[in-house]
């Protein structure tokens, strides 16, 4: 029955139904007028709630090491492949207000277990983070990860991906 009733209030009202869905669906996106709205959080939106950009920007390349302060509020991605055997690593993200980042928000560990070890394998592995405008971020690897493993031969990629821009 309650099907029925939606399917008429949408059938007898689609500008009403329309509107309604909008506010459901979008709660926190500036709304009204007929220009653009820009919204705090840099979501740019029609009159209708619709966003017209603001969103992901381009993937930038972070080096591993490296402190960055970040221009817009975004999202570290990392990744760690590893094909040796008797290698492994541990890389971490740390991020926050000071410019020496220590507050851990991520980690993952890779490990190709040596000859004669037990099978533990990890060989990728990957974590995101969320970082804030104006904060700092980190991206760091190690130690060499203990099963069997003598060396740190991963391959880490790490990414920058700004929001609102």
């Amino acid at each position: 029955m309650k099907s029925i009733i939606f399917i008429l209030a949408m059938l007898l009202s689609p500008t009403l139904f329309a509107a309604t869905l909008t506010t459901n669906t979008v709660p926190y996106v500036c709304q009204g007028g007929t220009n653009p709205q820009l919204c705090n959080s840099n979501l740019i939106t029609d009159s209708s709630g619709n966003l017209v950009s603001g969103g992901f920007g381009a993937y930038q390349s972070i080096n591993v090491g490296t402190v960055y302060q970040a221009a817009s509020d975004g999202i570290v991605e990392v990744q760690a492949y590893i094909s040796t055997p008797g290698g492994g690593t541990i890389v971490t993200g740390y991020t926050d207000s000071s410019s020496s980042p220590s507050t851990r928000h991520g980690a993952l560990s890779v490990v190709f277990p040596g000859s004669g070890q037990s099978d533990h394998s990890n060989p990728q592995n990957s974590f995101s983070m969320s970082v804030r405008k104006g904060d700092y971020y980190l991206v760091s690897r190690g130690p060499v990860v203990n099963q069997g493993a003598t060396s740190d031969s991963a391959s880490v990629y790490a990414y920058f991906r700004p929001l609102g821009v």
